[in-house]
């Protein structure tokens, strides 16, 4: 008599096949003949609102050769979709963010298909908007601004604010420049006045031993901008312009990166110097403009400081800045005596790089009284310090060296 098990063990292998391709991502009419792994871990203490993703379209290919711009698409274990965008830099690169929570780690796939994706078309979370001397860029929560060349009324690669409240959150810049924004608003008001002072995290140039001796700052009429890329999840801005310290010239840049679903500003500021034997005793400033009836709050081993105080603006009553950063790179803390236009600068050491540049990461952030989301300083301080972890502890993205297809 014949055995039935080789039938037997026939259909459990088809019925596995099929259990291991149901598990896949469905998107549209896409045949997707390959997907590979992304790791993401949260080492941190702290809940990681948005970890950046930025993976090579070139590099996916080498491991899925279906892999193209037109025929990637992103999904969690679940098999949701994770919203992502294809932005052009030097090639083509493919972007997301993934919320990961402390010492969790997330597994995320990136799937080729055979023929290009039908992609829904995701909300609108970051974005940029250029007019005039306004050079702005935005996420959900919050819209950013700095004002750059002739018609420009301030200076220094200060940062701006619009506060979104929790109605106004995901209305985009276009439609708040058309209304009255120094007035309060359905979305929200213009938050900060930032006159002539270093506004949220002001860049400046310090020159001397202990990092406080003379200090350098761009001027917004020569500064230049640009829009690195942009997109629903994840947008990056670039601002630089020169300065001379004492005869040594410098050029310095500020690398913004905004993303969907975090408040904070991803920050990079770099100086270059026109000799490179003038990066001798340079350090980086990082400045919070002053507010009325302010307190100030400075926990640098602890990777923070913050300003609280009354809004400066008329329609704003409460309102917060700070910076987040790694404890091991700050030095010192300088006072800005300008009492209209003053405030605090945090000097830091930054890393030189292989290229003589010297830069310092950091992470920017805000709170008023109407977006609903923070209305203490007491809550300020807990969201700084949980960012003061991230910076300390950053989270890990693996991509996988091997695909899985069928």
């Amino acid at each position: 008599m014949r055995s039935q098990f080789p039938l037997a063990l026939g259909v459990l292998l088809v019925l596995a096949a099929g259990v291991h391709a149901a598990d896949w991502f469905h998107l549209g009419s896409a045949q997707f003949t390959a997907r590979v792994p992304v790791t993401i871990e949260n080492p941190s203490e702290a809940d990681n609102p948005a970890v950046p993703v930025n993976l090579l379209v070139s590099k996916l290919h080498q491991l899925m050769p279906d892999a193209s711009a037109q025929t990637l698409a992103v999904a969690d274990e679940s098999n949701v979709i994770v919203p992502f965008q294809i932005s052009k830099l030097s090639q083509d690169h493919l972007l997301f963010v993934v919320p990961v929570k402390a010492h969790e780690t997330k597994t995320v796939y990136v799937y080729a298909a055979k023929n290009p994706v039908e992609v829904p078309k995701f909300e609108p979370k970051t974005s940029t908007d250029i007019r005039q001397a306004y050079r702005s860029f935005e996420n959900e929560f919050t819209a950013f601004r700095m004002e750059i060349g002739d018609k420009a009324n301030t200076t220094g690669l200060a940062i701006d604010l619009f506060g979104k409240t929790r109605e106004g959150q995901g209305v985009q810049l276009k439609n708040i420049y058309k209304s009255e924004y120094h007035k309060r608003q359905p979305w929200g008001i213009d938050i900060l006045k930032v006159g002539l002072g270093p506004g949220l995290g002001g860049a400046y140039i310090v020159l001397g031993d202990k990092g406080g001796d003379k200090l350098g700052r761009t001027s917004a009429k020569t500064e230049e901008f640009h829009v690195n890329y942009e997109g629903p999840v994840v947008s990056n801005v670039q601002a630089s312009g020169p300065v001379e310290i004492d005869g040594k010239k410098f050029t310095v840049s500020r690398t913004v990166k905004v993303l969907a679903g975090d408040r904070a500003l991803l920050d990079e500021v770099d100086v270059k110097p026109e000799n490179p034997d003038d990066a001798d005793n340079i350090k980086i400033g990082l400045g919070l403009r002053n507010l009325p009836g302010e307190t100030w709050t400075e926990k640098p081993d602890a990777g923070y400081a913050f300003v609280a105080g009354d809004g400066n603006q008329a329609g704003t009553d409460k309102l917060g800045l700070g910076v987040a950063f790694k404890p091991a790179t700050y030095i010192t803390m300088q006072e800005l005596p300008d009492k209209t236009d003053g405030g605090h600068i945090y000097v830091f050491k930054p890393r030189k790089t292989s290229d003589g540049v010297l830069r310092l990461h950091d992470r920017l952030l805000a709170y008023w009284n109407g977006d609903g989301w923070i209305t203490t300083p007491d809550q300020f301080e807990t969201a700084l310090k949980t960012y003061g972890q991230l910076m300390t502890s950053p989270a890990k993205v693996s991509l996988a060296d091997k695909a899985e297809t069928r």
